[in-house]
């Protein structure tokens, strides 16, 4: 009877000894899925990229590489609002100068570029650098590009991609001319406009376009709010982003590789080279809020060399250097001026991700 009792209990134990090694199993080996699990997500955001200009359901074209973040900007009057891994582009000021809209994307990958369907625009704070996105469910799922803001009525003017599929190219968008008041925080309205891109508002009712033709030809034309309709004013290589002077009459424009500044007249429909230097390349103009002062960006043509954020008077006479980075690897892009003067925002990077800066103005150089 003992040892009966004795037997019994022995395996007992190793019933209980077995059942505890394999509930230690399936813990480890629950663990390693989930280890395994986070591992993947994390070479799938930081490493794993594809190729932007490849179709969303046809991805083939992907490669390990590690998604760049660039290096801080260690200047004197200059302030950091942004570090994280985003491509940034195209930063404009509210009217109030209490906010910025900014294009972002997540996924660039050079030489390819930014996926076209993963633009969005977000809004910071640029005091605190707090950012904030869209509410607006009409926008959460859609790429939304070139923020451009009116003075007079608050409203943001900017493309919005949808999908325009036909059978034999699924992957096909069409952009729209989508409005959106953040001061009230509600969308306005939105016009079909297959081509267009970097809109800006020339008054509270029109709004000039650049529509995209193809084979590096690009119309120019104003859109009126109140007809709905889009008059074309002159076919060209120029392209945006465009800086309007004060009265709507003037657009500071470039061509496609940003080597010089030219200036269209409204009502006379003439282009002139506006600064055009043959030592250096001239980009991303940008008048100030009251017109007498520009902002633009001044690169040496020859490879790698650095950008140089400069400021000059209205006309583009007596221009200044006020950056001026070794780094010749990452460039400024984008500069804008604050609606009092006082402060220049821009971006800083590379191809692969670039970070929101702004500059406090010397108070000599202010408009």
């Amino acid at each position: 009877m003992s040892e009966s009792n004795s037997t019994s209990t022995r395996k007992g134990e190793r019933d209980e000894s077995k059942e505890g090694r394999t509930n230690r199993t399936i813990i480890l080996l629950t663990s390693l899925v989930l280890i395994s699990v986070a591992c993947i997500v994390l070479l799938w955001d930081r490493y794993l990229h594809c190729d932007p200009q490849s179709p969303r359901i046809v991805q083939f074209d992907c490669v390990f590489t590690r998604r760049q973040k660039t290096p801080r900007l260690e200047l004197p009057g200059v302030h950091q609002l942004t570090n994280d891994y985003y491509y940034y582009q195209s930063p404009v000021w509210s009217p109030d100068g209490n906010t910025i809209a900014v294009m972002r994307n997540a996924e660039n990958l050079p030489p390819g570029g930014p996926n076209p369907n993963a633009w969005e625009i977000v809004f910071i704070n640029p005091d605190t650098g707090k950012l904030t996105e869209f509410d607006d469910p009409r926008f959460k799922d859609q790429a939304n590009l070139y923020p451009s803001w009116s003075v007079e009525t608050g409203q943001l003017a900017f493309i919005t991609q949808v999908p325009n599929p036909t059978d034999d190219l699924p992957w096909l968008t069409k952009n729209l001319l989508s409005l959106y008041s953040p001061k009230e925080d509600k969308f306005v309205e939105q016009f079909e406009c297959i081509t267009c891109e970097w809109p800006a508002w020339i008054s509270n009712s029109t709004i000039m376009v650049n529509m995209n033709l193809g084979n590096k030809v690009f119309g120019i034309a104003i859109f009126d709010i109140n007809t709905r309709q889009f008059t074309e004013l002159v076919r060209t290589d120029l392209i945006g982003p465009y800086s309007v002077s004060p009265d709507g009459k003037e657009i500071l424009m470039v061509d496609d590789q940003c080597t010089g500044i030219w200036k269209y007249t409204l009502g006379i429909e003439s282009f002139i080279s506006f600064i055009d230097s043959s030592e250096m390349h001239e980009c991303d103009p940008n008048w100030s809020w009251n017109g007498q002062r520009l902002v633009y960006i001044e690169k040496d043509p020859s490879i790698g060399a650095p950008t140089y954020l400069t400021v000059s008077n209205a006309d583009g006479s007596n221009p200044l250097r006020l950056l001026e980075p070794e780094l010749a690897l990452y460039q400024i892009r984008y500069p804008a001026w604050s609606p009092d003067g006082t402060r220049i925002v821009f971006t800083y990077g590379s191809e692969g991700a670039s970070t929101i800066y702004i500059m406090d103005v010397p108070e000599q150089l202010q408009p």
